[in-house]
């Protein structure tokens, strides 16, 4: 029986989402993974944009990611998590990905009530030192 290949196809136009969440250009090293338990495809990237609910990488290079395609992202706290957590590790789905900018737009998924609250803190605590555009 012959397997069904995935295809890959790289969106290279950002769709129009309806009811997108503020969204403020940041500035903020992460590193992207496409497993969160294999250290296999570790890339560090710069988060442009951040909301609640996504965000922006850029990427050095080419990351071969797709629309619907699951990565990984480990995010840098400026200031630690009650639980003493230095990183936030989000599982992401890909909504866009520019092949021309090794760009991609990126939607958290399965978020818990705290890691939202983390995302919303990351955000003043961004705004805070100057590496948030309001």
């Amino acid at each position: 029986m012959a397997k069904l290949a995935r295809k890959k196809t790289k969106v290279t136009s950002q769709p129009q989402h309806r009811e997108r969440a503020i969204r403020r250009t940041a500035y903020l090293p992460v590193r992207l993974k496409k497993s969160n338990w294999m250290p296999i495809f570790q890339m560090d990237a710069q988060l442009v944009d951040l909301s609640p609910t996504g965000a922006k990488v850029q990427c050095g290079r080419d990351v071969e990611a797709w629309q619907g395609s699951v990565v990984w992202v480990e995010i840098p706290l400026l200031t630690p998590s009650n639980e003493g957590e230095e990183a936030l590790l989000l599982k992401t789905e890909c909504r866009w990905y520019n092949d021309e900018a090794y760009a991609l737009g990126i939607h958290f998924l399965n978020m818990s009530e705290d890691q939202t609250k983390i995302i919303h803190q990351l955000i003043d605590d961004l705004k805070a030192v100057g590496r948030l555009a309001c």
